[in-house]
């Protein structure tokens, strides 16, 4: 006979499927993102990330995806109180949702801008999902180089991040490399105004604003090549 899908079967891969998907309680509208991107150290990178958010109700919780590192400090700001931290504590999951977790010190209202701001430190992928290290030959001798490949749910190693196509938003990129590495790339030509503080060590990468689009889509490059 034909096997009948019973309702128990239904409901159980909703509540799966409820696991892997955002709350609907708050979205992004803006990220400002600074990556640490030096080849030539192949174990991890860091960065911070500022995320503009709105929420849909009033929460005291924000969730969103976080994989392959580890979160060094958190804080959460409105417009209205920017010196008000309102950060309390995280949980970013060990299972394969890739959940972070951010509870606040107290509900923020529905329809109220706040600005989620993160230091991180990430895993280079090795397996070319998210942003790893690729190798070529030259002369002889091996060269690093650091690219990204952030479909379709990897950005979530990149930065942290509503890693999810339909919660899209506007986003701002900042790289910063080695001298040695002079060929940086985003999604976006490099701005000619400089919005961000000079880093000793790093060549400092601003790249224009790009236009409303999602997460996966972002794309980086660091090398040493003369041209593309």
């Amino acid at each position: 006979g034909v096997p009948l899908s019973t309702n128990e079967d239904s409901t159980r891969n909703q509540n799966l499927a409820a696991l892997y998907v955002l709350p609907q309680t708050s979205y992004p509208t803006f990220y400002d993102v600074r990556l640490f991107i030096d080849p030539g150290y192949t174990e991890a990178f860091h960065g911070n990330v500022s995320i503009r958010i709105i929420p849909n109700i009033n929460i005291d919780q924000i969730t969103i995806h976080a994989m392959a590192m580890r979160i060094d400090s958190i804080r959460v700001v409105s417009d209205v109180n920017p010196n008000e931290d309102l950060f309390s504590d995280f949980t970013l999951a060990t299972d394969d949702t890739h959940l972070l977790t951010i509870r606040l010190t107290r509900n923020i209202t529905a329809l109220q801008p706040h600005v989620i701001h993160i230091d991180y430190v990430a895993q280079y992928a090795d397996d070319m999902f998210g942003v790893y290290v690729s190798t070529y030959e030259e002369n002889g001798r091996t060269v690093n180089l650091v690219t990204s490949q952030l479909q379709p749910t990897f950005a979530r190693r990149a930065f942290p991040c509503y890693d999810e196509p339909a919660l899209k938003a506007v986003f701002r990129t900042t790289i910063y490399a080695p001298a040695a590495y002079a060929t940086v790339r985003s999604n976006t030509p490099e701005r000619r105004d400089s919005l961000k503080p000079n880093e000793p060590g790093y060549v400092k990468h601003e790249f224009e604003d790009t236009l409303v689009m999602s997460t996966y889509l972002i794309a980086y490059l660091v090398s040493n090549f003369n041209y593309i």
